[in-house]
């Protein structure tokens, strides 16, 4: 009964983790679903508190494995242990430590994924919560659709969530896992495969987000240019070297024509105000150089309310995830999050040219959309986040070792994007 109970709950849980819902709470409840700062709704608090400590239950007889797992892994480590600490020198201490305390809980459902269920099983349990937040959001579309669009944003559709930003990353998060899960050789539901990413480009189209139409296609071209890595002829060698020029082409001529390019995608040269904020952060962020404000203390304080005093609006992020990850952790902080991020990547790079791995390029691709998607927003070491439990099991999944195709291990032999690998020679 309690095996039957644990894939299903641990699906529920990851559905809660996209922040899904959020725009649904009751209207003077500032608090979130995941990693906001903007309050401690004892509602929201309690559902986390729940949903972890059921968490923990099924956790129990896996510790020792956990434990290796985290030990495997000593730059993710460093860098909880320092979030923890960080409570220490923190402007908001009580802050500190529930944010603290969230964040372990949040790597600690990473873990476990990573030392309970193989690689195959984590991707298709992501695929399943962000699937069904998708489909809250056609649901919700149909039933309260002056909530599901923005209507001060020209009629951006944002589904369940609170900002079409959000609704955007969570959308191409979701492709990148469904083609992932289409490209695999033995691939169930192919079918609904497609359907879900039709209506992942779909739903990205009616955001009218402008980071994502520019994330999207650079990941689309860069599953491309891995199939045609992986090919090794010479029709595919001609046909990459072509794209590469057409890429670098463009990106000479969005260089000179900067401002033409960010009106296109509706922006500004300010990049709709972010500039100003990130000048003013930086400006905060040199006060407490090297150890920051505290995890998650910054904007709880007198000095997050001077700088949304400054900026001449509310404000509890810095729209971008390496900003806000200085202003909470300083240098240090950071240094210990790229170190991890570097280690992970180098290995990912490892993996995207085996044709025998599974889902080989699905890790390189989480981490160069975790990446992109953090310039303009904040989503780095989010609590109660799908990003960071995705990121932590990826880590943890690419020290450990992606499974072999031909391994009797993996339970759907993969290749890992929209295109699939030719099959190595016997």
């Amino acid at each position: 009964m309690r095996n039957k109970l644990e894939k299903p709950f641990m699906v529920l849980l990851l559905f809660f983790a996209t922040d899904a819902l959020r725009s649904y709470l009751p209207p003077n409840n500032v608090a979130t679903l995941s990693s906001g700062v903007a309050g401690t709704d004892r509602r929201v608090i309690l559902l986390w508190t729940t949903l972890y400590a059921i968490s923990f239950i099924f956790m129990l007889p896996w510790l020792r494995r956990i434990g290796k797992v985290v030990l495997a892994n000593p730059w993710l480590l460093a860098l909880h242990l320092y979030v923890l600490a960080s409570a220490f020198w923190s402007a908001d201490p009580r802050s500190s430590l529930l944010f603290s305390a969230s964040l372990l809980c949040t790597a600690a459902v990473g873990y476990f994924l990573a030392a309970r269920y193989t690689f195959h099983e984590q991707v298709v349990m992501l695929a399943q919560a962000i699937g069904l937040s998708q489909l809250a959001g056609i649901l919700f579309l149909i039933i309260d659709p002056g909530t599901a669009m923005m209507a001060m944003r020209d009629g951006s559709f944002r589904g369940v969530y609170e900002h079409k930003g959000e609704m955007a990353r969570m959308v191409v998060f979701a492709l990148i896992v469904f083609l992932s899960l289409y490209g695999a050789r033995r691939a169930r539901h192919r079918g609904l495969l497609l359907i879900m990413s039709a209506a992942s480009v779909v739903m990205l189209v009616a955001a009218k987000s402008s980071m994502g139409r520019m994330v999207l296609p650079l990941l689309l071209a860069t599953m491309l240019v891995l199939w045609l890595l992986r090919m090794k002829t010479g029709a595919a060698m001609a046909l990459l070297f072509f794209f590469l020029a057409v890429l670098f082409g463009a990106a000479f001529v969005g260089y000179y024509e900067w401002d033409a390019l960010l009106a296109l995608l509706g922006r500004d040269g300010t990049l709709t105000g972010r500039t100003d904020i990130w000048a003013l952060a930086v400006s905060n962020w040199r006060e407490r150089m090297w150890f920051g404000y505290g995890s998650g203390g910054f904007w709880r304080t007198g000095v997050g309310d001077a700088f949304r005093s400054g900026i001449g609006y509310d404000i509890f992020g810095a729209h971008d995830g390496y900003l806000d990850v200085l202003l909470d952790l300083g240098a240090v902080g950071l240094f210990l999050f790229a170190a991890g991020f570097v280690r992970a990547f180098r290995k990912s790079l490892s993996t995207v040219l085996d044709r025998e791995a599974e889902y080989g390029d699905l890790p390189f691709l989480f981490l160069l959309y975790l990446l992109l998607f953090n310039i303009s927003e904040s989503y780095l070491l989010q609590r109660n986040s799908i990003s960071w439990i995705a990121y932590v099991a990826m880590c943890c999944a690419l020290t450990k070792g992606l499974p072999r195709a031909r391994s009797a291990a993996a339970i759907h032999p993969a290749t890992s994007t929209l295109f699939p690998s030719p099959a190595p020679p016997l």
